[in-house]
Formats: structure tokens, sequence, C-alpha cells
């Protein structure tokens, strides 16, 4: 497909996806390895059965496929597939290309996956090899938009700083506990740790798209029965240090979100 052309798919499909409804039928991901056949069925709903192996065999079954004007592509996944696959399906259609959910495998010969993973280079080989990660960067941005007001896990979300004294995404893991313990008195009668593991503070909080918290836990977990005495002190610390510093919207996809963001503080 030449440049041109591409441009041009890309913007209609722009156009298709601001106009088109959600898909209504859930994906249902399905693999049988009874009598070597996977069975798997589309987010369009279209299902299909390939043997798993040998590969020669499905290889071959997948150039029929192609032969017969049948284009798949497939989300290759050992536990979790794409949170975005229900807008990626919308946007592939518009290629007349059918989306399916497949966990990685290995038969009893080492191989895996031939028949999906030939389905995928078939694809490359058509489109280009930044065809797939550019509709998925297409797909994420519209799975952020469908969802606004969820609150995305720490790992969902763009590799930004949440602190805002912090300079940039990895120093924001050492910052806050930095700042935290800059000017930290343990109590007189504190016992320090002696044995292996240290004793910490587990925080987490709600970060709100207006940069507001809501704390939902702060736990102190002590190496030294002695410590206890200290604990709601040490929770109260956490907290106050929590509300008082200034926290950075998360983003996923470029688009500001509300997340879950996990703080810990070891003590000596």
């Amino acid at each position: 497909m030449n440049s041109n052309k591409y441009i041009t798919n890309l913007l209609c499909l722009m156009i298709f996806l601001g106009c088109s409804n959600s898909i209504s039928k859930k994906a249902i991901s399905k693999q049988s390895t009874i009598k070597n056949i996977s069975e798997l069925t589309s987010y369009q709903g279209k299902k299909i059965e390939f043997k798993e192996y040998p590969c020669e065999e499905s290889i071959g079954q997948a150039e029929k496929d192609l032969i017969n004007g049948n284009l798949y592509y497939f989300d290759l996944q050992h536990f979790d597939f794409h949170r975005s696959n229900k807008e990626m399906a919308i946007i592939l259609k518009f290629y007349n290309i059918e989306l399916f959910e497949s966990y990685s495998y290995s038969n009893e010969s080492g191989e895996s996956n031939c028949y999906e993973i030939h389905m995928n280079k078939s694809i490359t080989e058509k489109y280009g090899s930044f065809f797939i990660d550019s509709l998925r960067n297409i797909a994420e941005v519209k799975y952020v938009k469908n969802n606004p007001e969820r609150i995305y896990l720490f790992e969902e979300c763009d590799t930004t700083s949440r602190y805002l004294r912090a300079d940039s995404y990895e120093d924001f893991f050492y910052k806050y506990k930095y700042d935290f313990f800059e000017d930290f008195d343990y109590p007189a009668s504190y016992q320090f740790n002696e044995g292996k593991y240290s004793s910490y503070t587990s925080a987490e909080f709600i970060l709100n798209k207006d940069s507001s918290i809501q704390i939902i836990k702060i736990e102190t977990e002590f190496q030294n029965s002695e410590n206890e005495i200290h604990r709601n002190l040490f929770d109260k610390r956490v907290k106050n240090f929590i509300e008082k510093s200034k926290w950075l919207p998360a983003k996923s996809a470029g688009i500001v979100i509300n997340s879950i963001v996990s703080l810990t503080f070891h003590y000596k």
C-alpha cells in the first residue's frame, strides 16, 4: 500500500471511529486442545477452527484461508490480552481483518502458535511493520476516552512522574522517599532493625484527574514487636506527608486519568 493511500485510509478510519457504535458482542476466546484443534471466536462473532500442529499443516491451512480472503489478526498473550481489543476490533474491521485473542502455547514438538503467527506475519507483509502498532495506539486512545471515570492501575499509566518534586519518572521512585526522610526523627524508644528484613509503611491512594487524593490504606509493619507502640505515629506521618505533598495526575495514552498510587517507606 502506498503512503498516500495509507494516509487516506487512516483519515477515513478516524471518521469511522467517531461514528461507530461500540461492539455489543463481547469477545469470546476459547482455545481447546481436544483433537489438536483450536476453536476461537472473534470480536465480530466469527468462528474459526485450525490445527495446532504439526506446524506445516497449520501454516498450510492459514495459506488456504488467506487465498479465500480471510485475514485474521491474533492478540497473542501468555496471560492478559490488550485492554483495548474492543476498540482495536472496530479499527481492524475497517480493513476487513477479524481480531481474535489467543493464548501462547507450545506443542509436543516445541512449535508454538504456527497458524496465528503466520496470519500476523501476513498482515505485516501486506500493510507494513508499523501497521498494527499505529492502529493499537489509536485503539488505546479510544479506550481511555471510552472509560473516562475508570481508576487505572499504576502499571497501566504512562511513565510520567506522579510526584511534583521529581524530575522524571525514574526519579519519582526515589524523590518522595528522600523528601519524607529528610527531616524524619525516630522516637527515642524506637528499636532499630538488626535482622535481614526492614520495617516499613505501605500506602495506597487514588490520585484523581484534578490532583486531589483519596487515601485508601496506610499500613505499617514492624520487624521488632517493641516498636508497635509507634504504629499510630508512623501511620500519621505518612498520611500527613501524602496530604501535604503535591501530586501530578497520571496519564494513559497521553490522556489525564484517575489512578492508583502505591508508596513504600522503609525504616532503619
